[in-house]
Formats: structure tokens, C-alpha cells, sequence
């Protein structure tokens, strides 16, 4: 931005403040402390003209964009209107079955063989035509007559084209004549002719002719050049060329063939009849090539165009009545079913048949005469119900077809219309909205019409034991759909409102329909703000001030500013100018808009970007009072609005007399704290010790009535499940901020005000949250201590629960804030309910040491953070059941704390007689040790130290005399004779691998292996096992015979010794591998104990190591600490 543009807007800002407090203070004499008197402001309104009344739109927005009359200036309204649209039609247009063709054929074929065209003495030419070829041609033909009555004459303006008789034209390709075989076909067909008649029918070439720049030939009728002769074939070859547009005529019929944009590469076939009037367009670039038929009828009866006159007459009365009628009393569009069914691929003008396409040739160019629009559509109708068989229910063959099952009870049925297209084949909308009330269906009861007869397709469940099951039927078929080209958008864009917006680039017929259409889709809530945007976008770009009034006026009042935002209004204002209706539409947005702030900042944005010559200077000032005046409810955010306003009106005695009522009646309590925290910042009202002392009542008024009106435990929005401390954070701080910490008393009064069934919610999402953050705090806050005490006391109150982190860390700095440290122990007994809070709590005191303080006087000198940590650890372990498991983790919990010495009230518990039997021991007690020492090694415990001396003792003990039981013999000398089994034969070695290496494998199956092999099998085992260590036997019979094996007892029993003995040996290992530490462990039971294992005690080497002196000093690591 320059210096100097940004000094006009300055200037225009000073000048509209000026403007505002000059017919302020010019009507009203201000005091300091006194409010201005209720006369004074009346007079001020009258002044400022503050009193607009809402300005409804001008007649002429609503004729331009309301209404569509305009479309039909200048037709002349048809007597006697029709009054039944739809009947109407379907009566008319019913009428000309007789015909089944069109009065004209066109095609465009890209599937054509090259003709090798031979011309004359000239020869061949090559294809598509070039200008030198071209050249040549011309010099090979004569001028071409016509024909006036009886006489032939050569007449450039009538007609201006070069002709080579047919004797000199050949085609040298063999495969020309299949495809004009094919085209005759074509040709024949849509011009109506029968099967029978197209059999006779001969295809004669005429004359070769080439039209240059400028030629024409201007409307005439073709003469009947051979007998039978009823229509022309005009076949243009490649060749570029522009202009030379085909108008053909009859009766009221008319069309227009243009060929010229894919004429280098593509034939294109023109045919009619020979009473249809046609005329070639000159030719404005390039050469036309095209070689001219006769199509002759060789039979007796010779086609020819029936008259249509009358009928063309009264679907054009129908059509008009349709279109001069209020759209309110018409159809938007008729659906009309056609004769014939069509597929997907041949929904297109082209691919019709019979009456059909006889009858759509007709509309066609009726329609786009007077402006209406046709369509191809498909309908299908689905059809739910019960089947019902040849057998009434009773039930038939399972291979029973389908096609024998009919409807029976209908369920369900529904109508869709759907892929909608032009003649052309374009696709208008996926799905059509139709309503089955009639009113635009031919016939009536379109649905049951549709449903006569047989279903395309069926879908059954088939035979289900006491009937056919279900049944779906679906039956197709294809509609036409007519409708004004005004609504045109409406079937067009429907679905596609960003397509419409598009579209409407330039203005003109087409874009205002597409903006009406817009317009009245906004007024139904159909589109989004962005509708709304993009239409004042093009608005401003047509410079219609009356389109951007119109679209303002279908949008919701209080949410124009939202959708279009200040940019886009001062947009408006540069380019229609600062008019009237404009200033009276801006005046009504702004007095029905939500918000303050973007009120404000509209009328800064006009004052700023638009130039000072648009702008009325006092209908700012005067808008600017009015909104001052009728302040909408304050939202956060919008306080240093209303200080900026309050210092605009004259500083603080406005503020009390305009501002501060109205927020006082409107605004939330929370608005009032953030307003009033705003308000002892602003310098601008600081500037006498009178108006700082004004100022600060006003402050400390606010902050009252807004703690009188707040409730602190209710939800703050829809989307909060329960309410939290912002908002009472939010009051505390503003009492502190703006020097009314007095206040906060009466903050905290409230907030500790328990109720009995909200007390767990106002404690734990309130109060515990709101500490922390008071703490924090580096001000005195009254009343904190009082808050927190009690918050801690209602959590005391509270059921047990395993407290958050979060929460752990608060109620802590709550007692912290109680300064007495006596509610501690409860916290303690509170919390520790598992291993898991109790880690946390002492991690949390530990990190506390210094700010918590304890008084001799009051706890008796016998509180420390350790005794503390040592109750929580106590609590845990006495709340411990000891059972299947082992709780592994409040072993861990008194290691890792220091507080070994309490896993002696629960290590009796954990051997007790009642839990510790063979299993327990084998499977829980065992496997235990490991661990434990693993732990007792990481901090440089021994484990010959108590309690845990104890531990290893009894648990070895128990494993000696539960587990190993009394010695059996040993396993590998029961073996020792399977090791020589060494035949090299599969079931052999199963039978090794089942004694040698699968010792918890009990038995061994080798099923279907034969007499012999069972046999070879037994005669090893006896050899080499023996009935010592296995039995076996027989399974199966003949062929299928096979083996069982069963190892004995005594190899069990030595098998399960031996696996006992690996693991208390593994476990001893793990303790020590220092027999002198084991012999600390076991004392004097030592020796009993090896004995009881089957081992003998060795001679000491040396002496026993020293005991380790477990004191304060000892170097223990705390899992705990950071």
C-alpha cells in the first residue's frame, strides 16, 4: 500500500470519528461523572437519523429476477389457452401414429471406406480434397443450373456451384458400394419407410459438386430427376471447408445441418425428401465436396411426407399455453412413455424407431422454436413381494424354474427415472426427481402402466419348504421429457450449482436463467454460503446492482456478513457506486446482523478501501451510533470492540450511560470478567484520577454481578460432557488482575458450596484442576487456603479410586496449599489402594520435599517424607492376597523403595501351608526365586539378607520335600540299551526319538504299518527296552495292524526326578553359585538339605563371607527417583 493511499484512509477514519463525536457531543453536554440525559440521546437519534425503517427491495429487482416475463416479450399471448397442460400434450401428441419416419436424415460416419474417386479425363483424386486438387476439379466442371418451371437456367446469385455429370464420376473401390448399400438403409429408415418398401428401394448417383468460397444455392425444392424418384442423398466427402450450413423446411418444420466441423476427416450423409424446401449457406472458407443420389422407389408406391399441418398447429398451441402460464399452475416438465425400449448405449435421437422417432422429429423442431427443451430418459419400476408358485403356496420341485413363480402379496414398489440426456446423447442428470402424483405423467398411473405386461428381469429366492420365498420384479422402459427452456437449469444443474456459477461468465439469456435458477435454490436453503458468494461476485461483474440486492435478500438477514464478508460489500460498493438502495440494503444488513464485531468491521472496511468520493460520510457517522446504540450480545473476543467504542463515544461517560447497560443486559457473567480485565488496561480512560476512580468502580461492580450470576459446576457448551475450571480460573484471575483480590473470597465461597450429588463432579473436574493452576500463580490469592483444604477434604470423602497422574499431582498441591501437613497420612491411606498409585504417590512426594514442611508442634515430629512413602507401601502389602499368582510387583514395590522389611509380613503368607502344595511349589514358588534375585542383584542385595534369606530357604525346602520326593533310580540308566537300537527304519527311529529325546511323551502310536513291520518293531523293543521301561500291544487288524507303547512308571517317576532335579539345581545356580552363601541361607540345616536332594556337603575352602551391614548408608538404587 503507498504512503499515499494510506493517508487518504486515515484522513476518512479521522473524519468519520470526527463526525460521530462532533453530532455527539454538539446535541449533548457530557459530564464526567453525571449520565447525559435521556432527552439529549432522543435528540441525537432524530439527528443521526438512527430510526431507518427496513427497506424492503424495488419492484424492479423483483420483475428481473423474480419473474421470467421478459423471456416472452414480444410473442403474442395464443387465445384461448390451453388449461391442461399435460392432458393436452398426451391427447396431441398421440395423434400421428400413422408415420414412422422424419422429413430429413443426417449422419456422420467415420467408419467409411475410401471411395477411390475417378474423375473423368482428370483420374483419381486423393482424399480429403486438397486446394490444388480442388483447382483441378473446378476446371473438369460446368456452372450449375436450376431449375425455374420449364426452363434451365445459370444464375450465380441463385445459385453458385460447380457440377461433373455422374457418366463421369466413379468410384474404383468396390467396397463404396457395401457402404452406400448401408447408408440407403440408414436413410431409408429414418425416413419412414417400411421393410418392404426399403427392398426396393435404388440408390442412382446424380452429379458430383463443389462449392468454393461463396458459393450458395438458395431455398428451392428438388424435381423429380428420374420416375420413382422421393428423396436425395447428399454424401460431402473429406474435404475442410466452413459455412455451407443446410436449412431444410416443411410444413412448420425446419432444421439446420451444419457438416463443416469434422469435414476433413468424417463423410457426412444428408437426406429429405423431395418436397422439403432446403437451402445451402455460402461458404465462407475452404471447398465442399459432396456427391448428390437419387433415391428411387422401384415399386408402385412411391414414399412421401404425409401433411402435419393440423397437428403441427395444435401441439404448438399446447406448447405456447405451457409456456405464456404462470410456471406456479404447470408442470415444470412432462414425461412422456415412448413406444419402443432403449438401451443405455442407444438413448440418443438418432437410434429411435418407428412412431417414436417420427414423432420426436416432429417436436424437435417445434420445441426449439419456442424455446423448449427434449430429453430421452430411462424409467424403471421395482417391484418387492411374495412369490406364489403353480402350486399355491404348497411347495414344488427344487429345480422348478423361476419364470413359474408369480407376484403374490406386494411389499414394496417404487419408480426411478434415471440417466437423462439430450437427442444428442449428452447426459443432463444421473437420476430425474419424479413424483407419482400424475401431474406430468402420459398416460396417468405411469407406474402401473409400465408394470403391465412381462419383467425384464426377476430375481426369486426359489422354493423355501412351505413356499416360493421372495420375489423381485423389474420392468424398463424409455421416456421422453419435455419442458420451457427456463427450466432448463433445474434439469440441467439440479445436482451441479457450482456448474451453474460457471457458466454465468458472460451476461446474457442463458446465465439469467442459471441466475434465477441460483436464486431460488438459496431461498430453499438448497445451496451453501459459496452460491451466495459466487453470485454477488457475478453481480459486481455484470454491474447489476439489482442481482446483488436480490441474492442479499434470499439469504438469512443475520447471516449476510458471515457469507459474504466486509471484502466482498466494499467490492459491491466500487462497482454500483454508493447509491441509495444500496446504503438502505447495508443499513438493514447491519442492524440485523448477529455480531458486533463484524458490524464494525464492515463500516471500517467502507470507511478504508473504498475511495472517499463513493462515500457518504455521514451515513457512516450515523451507522456507526446506531450500532453503538443497538449492540447485539457481546461474545468473547470482542471486548477491545467495545473499549475501542467506549473511547470513541466520549470515554468513560459513555461507557456508563450507551456501552454498560447493554452489556449489563445481554452479555454473559463470563463476558463481564474478560470485559472488565480489558477495561483497566485501556489508557485512553485512565487519563483523570476522576475517571481511573469511575473506571475502577465500574470494574469492581462488574466483577460482583458477574460472580452473583455465574454457576461454576454447569456445563460451558453442548460439546463438554462436564464443566471445568476455565471458567472459574478465568473469574479468580480478573479479580486478582484488576486489584479486586478481595473478591476471589467470594469466587472460592461459591466454588466450595458442596451439593450432594454434584460434590465427585465439582471435585474432581473443578476443583483439582483449578488448583494447580491458583498455585502457580506467583500473586496472593485470599481464600486459596480455604480452598484447598476443603477440596481435600471432600476428596477424603470421595469412594477409592486409582487416582490419574494428573489427579495425584493436584490433591498433593492441595495439601501443599493447606500448609498442613496432618492430612498427608489420610492422603496416604486414600491412595494407596495397588502397586500402581502407590509408585506414583511416592514419586509425587519425593518431588515435593521441599515445598512440603512439617511442624513438630502439630504432627509430634513423626512425619517425613519416608514414613510416608513406607505407610504407602505398608498399605499395599497388607491389602495383598497371596493365591495361584504370586504379586511379583509388591515384592518389586519394597525393593525398589527401600522398604524391604515389610515383605516379611507378606513372604508367611505367601508360604502358607494352605496354599503351598506339589504344584503350587513346582509352578509359582520355584520360578519366583530367580526373579526375586534378579532384583536383590540389581541394588547389591544378598540373598542370604532377611527377609529374604527366608524366602530361599523354606521355598528349597518345600521344592525337596513336595516336588523331588524320595530318589528313584536314575533315568539314564534305564535308557542306556535303547541307544543301541540303531536300525535305520522310520518306525524305528520313532521309537528311539520317543524314549531318548521326548521324555514328557508318555505314549507312542505307530498306526497302519503292518503285521510285519509290528512285528519287526516288538522284537527291538524286547531286545533292547525291555518290560522295565514300556508295554506294548496290538492296534488295528490285517494290513491296517500298528503298535502301541507305553512307557512304564518307573521310567515316568525317573524321568520327572530328573527334570525336578535340573530345575532346583538351575534355581540353586541362579541364587549363588557360592556354596558360601548358600550355606548362609540354609544355617545349619545346610547339610539336611543336601542330603534331602541326594547331595553331599564339600569341605569350606575358605572362610565365609562377611555379612553385609544393611544401614542409611548403604548404596541402595531407588527405581522410584527421577
Amino acid at each position: 500500500m503507498s504512503n499515499t493511499a494510506s493517508s487518504q484512509r486515515c484522513r476518512g477514519m479521522v473524519c468519520i470519528l470526527c463526525a460521530v463525536v462532533d453530532l455527539i457531543w454538539s446535541q449533548t453536554i457530557w459530564s464526567t461523572t453525571v449520565l447525559p440525559s435521556h432527552d439529549s440521546e432522543e435528540d441525537i437519534e432524530q439527528n443521526l437519523d438512527v430510526t431507518e425503517s427496513p427497506i424492503p427491495m424495488s419492484a424492479e429487482t423483483e420483475t428481473d429476477w423474480e419473474h421470467s416475463d421478459d423471456e416472452d416479450e414480444g410473442e403474442k399471448k395464443i387465445d384461448m389457452p390451453s388449461t391442461n397442460i399435460r392432458g393436452d400434450f398426451e391427447r396431441v401428441f398421440n395423434g400421428p401414429s400413422d408415420f414412422r419416419g422424419s422429413f430429413y436424415f443426417h449422419k456422420t460416419y467415420i467408419d467409411f471406406p475410401n471411395p477411390t474417386l475417378r474423375l473423368g479425363s482428370l483420374g483419381t483424386i486423393g482424399l480429403p480434397l486438397s486446394s490444388r486438387e480442388a483447382k483441378h476439379v473446378i476446371a473438369q466442371c460446368i456452372q450449375a443450373p436450376f431449375g425455374k418451371g420449364e426452363r434451365t437456367l445459370v444464375d450465380k446469385t441463385v445459385r453458385d456451384t460447380w457440377e461433373m455429370d455422374a457418366s463421369q464420376v466413379h468410384f474404383d473401390n468396390p467396397a463404396w458400394a457395401t457402404f452406400m448399400n448401408r447408408v440407403t438403409q440408414d436413410v431409408c429408415s429414418r425416413l419412414g419407410l417400411a421393410a418392404q418398401q426399403s427392398c426396393t428401394v435404388r440408390c442412382e448417383p446424380y452429379k458430383l459438386l463443389l462449392y468454393e468460397t461463396g458459393s450458395h444455392f438458395l431455398p428451392h425444392q428438388d424435381t423429380e430427376k428420374a420416375k420413382g424418384m422421393f428423396a436425395t442423398i447428399v454424401v460431402v466427402l473429406p474435404s475442410p471447408f466452413q459455412g455451407g450450413e443446410a436449412h431444410l423446411s416443411h410444413c412448420t418444420l425446419s432444421t439446420i445441418i451444419d457438416s463443416s466441423s469434422r469435414s476433413l476427416s468424417e463423410v457426412s450423409v444428408m437426406a429429405w425428401y423431395t418436397d422439403v424446401v432446403h437451402e445451402i449457406k455460402p461458404i465462407t472458407g475452404g471447398y465442399r465436396l459432396a456427391i448428390a443420389f437419387n433415391l428411387i422407389q422401384t415399386a408402385n408406391s412411391r414414399p412421401e411426407l404425409p401433411q402435419t399441418n393440423e397437428y403441427l398447429s395444435q401441439l404448438r398451441h399446447v406448447l405456447l399455453s405451457w409456456k405464456q402460464a404462470d410456471a406456479a399452475n404447470v408442470p415444470a416438465k412432462l414425461i412422456y412413455l415412448l413406444q419402443h425400449k432403449y438401451s443405455l448405449a442407444s438413448l440418443r435421437g438418432d437410434c429411435l424407431k418407428g412412431a417414436d422417432a417420427y414423432k420426436i422429429g416432429l417436436l424437435q423442431s417445434l420445441a426449439k422454436e419456442l424455446e423448449f427443451d427434449v430429453g430421452l430418459a430411462n424409467v424403471e419400476c421395482h417391484v418387492v413381494g411374495a412369490g406364489v408358485d403353480d402350486f399355491g403356496g404348497r411347495g414344488c420341485d427344487s429345480d422348478e424354474d423361476s419364470d413359474d413363480v408369480e407376484m403374490g402379496e406386494v411389499f414394496e414398489q417404487n419408480m426411478s427415472i434415471h440417466n437423462l440426456v439430450t437427442l444428442d446423447g449428452r447426459l443432463l442428470q444421473d437420476d430425474v426427481e419424479c413424483e407419482e402424483n400424475d401431474s406430468e405423467f402420459c398416460p396417468p398411473g405411469l407406474r402401473d402402466v409400465v408394470e403391465r405386461g412381462d419383467p425384464d428381469e426377476r430375481e426369486s429366492e426359489g422354493y423355501q419348504g412351505n413356499g416360493a420365498g421372495s420375489l423381485e420384479l423389474w420392468y424398463r422402459r424409455t421416456v421422453l421429457i419435455i419442458w420451457p427452456h427456463r427450466n432448463n437449469p433445474d434439469m440441467e444443474y439440479r445436482d451441479d450449482a457450482d456448474g451453474a456459477l460457471t457458466n454465468m461468465e458472460i451476461f446474457n439469456k442463458e446465465s439469467r436463467l442459471l441466475a434465477r435458477f441460483l436464486l431460488r435454490g438459496l431461498a430453499r436453503d438448497q445451496f451453501g454460503p459459496d452460491i451466495a458468494q459466487g453470485l454477488c461476485d457475478t453481480a459486481c461483474r455484470w454491474k447489476s446492482v439489482s442481482l446483488w440486492l436480490k441474492t442479499v435478500s434470499v439469504c438469512e438477514n443475520t447471516k449476510i456478513l458471515d457469507i459474504l464478508s466486509a471484502r466482498r460489500i466494499v467490492d459491491a460498493i466500487e462497482a454500483f457506486g454508493f447509491q441509495k438502495r444500496l446504503q438502505d440494503a447495508l443499513g438493514k444488513i447491519l442492524a440485523e446482523a448477529l455480531s458486533n464485531k463484524p458490524r464494525i468491521k464492515l463500516l471500517d472496511s467502507i470507511m478504508s478501501r473504498a475511495g472517499r468520493d463513493r462515500v457518504d460520510n455521514k451515513w457512516l457517522a450515523r451507522q456507526r451510533y446506531r450500532v453503538m446504540k443497538t449492540l447485539k450480545k457481546p461474545k468473547l473476543g470482542e471486548e477491545e470492540l467495545l473499549v475501542k467504542l467506549s473511547v470513541e463515544g466520549g470515554s468513560v461517560p459513555f461507557l456508563q450511560s450507551t456501552i454498560l447497560p447493554q452489556v449489563v443486559s445481554m452479555a454473559d457473567p463470563a463476558f463481564f470478567v474478560s470485559f472488565s480485565t480489558r477495561l483497566v488496561l485501556e489508557q485512553a480512560l485512565l487519563q483523570s484520577e476522576e475517571y481511573i476512580a469511575a473506571t475502577r468502580s465500574l470494574v469492581r461492580d462488574l466483577l460482583k454481578l458477574a460472580i452473583e450470576r455465574t454457576g461454576f459446576f454447569v456445563k460451558t457448551s453442548d460439546t463438554v460432557v462436564h464443566p471445568t475450571s476455565d471458567l472459574a480460573y478465568l473469574f479468580i484471575e480478573a479479580c486478582v488482575k484488576c486489584s479486586h483480590s478481595d473478591l476471589a473470597e467470594l469466587v472460592i465461597d461459591k466454588l466450595v458450596a458442596f451439593t450432594a450429588d454434584g460434590a465427585r463432579v465439582q471435585t474432581f473436574d473443578v476443583l483439582l484442576p483449578l488448583i494447580p493452576r491458583l498455585t502457580a500463580s506467583n500473586r496472593p490469592i485470599p481464600g486459596l487456603v480455604k480452598l484447598c483444604h476443603d477440596t481435600v477434604e471432600q476428596y477424603l470423602k470421595q469412594p477409592r479410586t486409582r487416582p490419574t497422574n494428573t489427579e495425584l499431582s493436584a490433591i498433593l498441591d492441595a495439601v501443599v496449599g493447606t500448609k498442613d501437613a496432618t492430612l498427608l497420612p489420610k492422603i496416604v491411606d486414600h491412595i494407596s489402594t495397588d502397586v500402581e498409585s502407590c509408585h506414583s504417590l511416592i514419586e509425587h512426594l519425593r518431588s515435593r520435599k521441599e515445598s512440603i514442611t512439617f511442624d513438630k508442634d502439630t504432627d509430634g515430629g513423626g512425619l517425613s517424607i519416608a514414613s510416608l512413602c513406607t505407610q504407602s507401601v505398608q498399605n499395599v502389602v497388607r491389602k495383598t492376597q497371596c493365591g495361584l499368582s504370586v504379586p511379583f510387583a509388591v515384592i518389586q514395590l519394597c525393593i525398589s523403595t527401600d522398604n524391604s522389611l515389610l515383605l516379611g509380613e507378606l513372604f508367611p503368607r505367601l508360604l502358607s501351608p494352605t496354599v503351598a502344595n506339589k504344584r503350587y511349589v513346582d509352578q509359582v514358588l520355584l520360578p519366583l526365586l530367580p526373579r526375586v534375585q534378579a532384583e536383590l542383584a540389581a541394588r547389591n542385595i544378598s540373598p542370604a539378607s532377611e527377609p529374604f534369606r527366608a524366602l530361599f530357604k523354606q521355598v528349597f525346602e518345600l521344592y525337596a520335600s513336595k516336588v523331588l520326593g524320595p530318589k528313584v533310580a536314575d533315568h539314564s540308566s534305564l535308557v542306556r540299551d535303547v541307544q543301541k537300537l540303531n536300525c535305520p527304519c522310520v518306525n524305528c527311529a520313532a521309537v528311539v526319538k520317543f524314549f531318548l529325546q521326548t521324555q514328557q511323551q508318555q505314549q507312542l502310536k505307530l498306526a497302519r504299518i503292518g503285521a510285519t513291520q509290528r512285528k519287526h518293531v516288538e522284537r527291538n523293543l524286547a531286545q533292547f527296552c525291555g518290560y522295565r521301561i514300556a508295554n506294548w500291544s496290538t492296534i488295528g487288524h490285517g494290513n491296517s495292524q500298528g503298535i502301541e507303547i507305553n512307557k512304564s512308571n518307573l521310567l515316568c517317576s525317573s524321568i520327572a526326578s530328573s527334570t525336578h532335579q535340573t530345575k532346583l539345581k538351575q534355581a540353586l545356580d541362579v541364587v549363588s553359585e557360592d556354596e558360601r552363601v548358600l550355606r548362609q541361607i540354609f544355617a545349619e540345616d545346610y547339610g539336611k538339605f543336601l542330603r534331602s536332594i541326594g547331595r553331599s556337603a564339600e569341605l569350606e575352602t575358605g572362610p565365609p563371607p562377611k555379612k553385609r551391614r544393611m544401614d542409611d548408608s548403604a548404596d541402595v538404587i531407588d527405581l522410584c527417583s527421577p
